[in-house]
């Protein structure tokens, strides 16, 4: 599980051309590459587990966007996206380099939070950890930050649309 004072940081690669994902996690730091592939397909599964962890799957279209909007307000409204990353020297998770993440997995608790296991291309290479919507929401914003500055003309859904209403700006470290 992610710690209250777990830190997340998602960077744009241009000699990798991919987001490079941080996270402190049980003492040690995650590392993972995410591709644009993998990214594009990342934001329409959250897209769907948003709607999901809101009840309003079946709503009609307008009424789900309306209800995650307010939802990504709340949620950014508590994000605090001006600490910078601290580079704690932490033990890489992974002995080998960072994970080149091949599929993600997300369930659902019945306590309203996330599992997220992040997967490579060996079965043996994967990190599972837990967050509640507001985190995954904030998490979302940095990658939707770190995809523009990469350039990538992906479209963000309307529901993930960053800063609407709220006057914040998430930063990329």
């Amino acid at each position: 599980m992610i710690e209250e004072q777990s830190q997340i940081t998602v960077t744009y690669d241009g000699n990798e051309d991919r987001l490079f994902l941080r996270l402190q996690l049980e003492g040690k730091e995650v590392r993972a590459w995410l591709t644009r592939r993998m990214t594009s397909n990342l934001f329409g599964i959250i897209e769907k587990l948003f709607a999901y962890l809101a009840g309003t799957k079946a709503q009609p279209e307008e009424q789900r966007q309306a209800v995650s909007q307010f939802r990504q307000d709340q949620a950014l409204t508590k994000a605090n996206f001006s600490l910078p990353y601290k580079e704690q020297g932490a033990e890489p998770y992974f002995q080998d380099g960072p994970l080149l993440v091949t599929k993600v997995d997300f369930r659902p608790q019945k306590d309203g939070r996330v599992t997220i296991v992040l997967s490579g291309q060996q079965d043996d290479k994967n990190v599972a950890f837990t967050m509640n919507e507001e985190d995954l929401r904030a998490v979302m914003q940095l990658l939707i930050a770190a995809v523009k500055k990469g350039d990538w003309g992906l479209t963000v859904p309307a529901s993930m649309s960053a800063n609407a209403g709220t006057g914040q700006k998430p930063v990329v470290h």
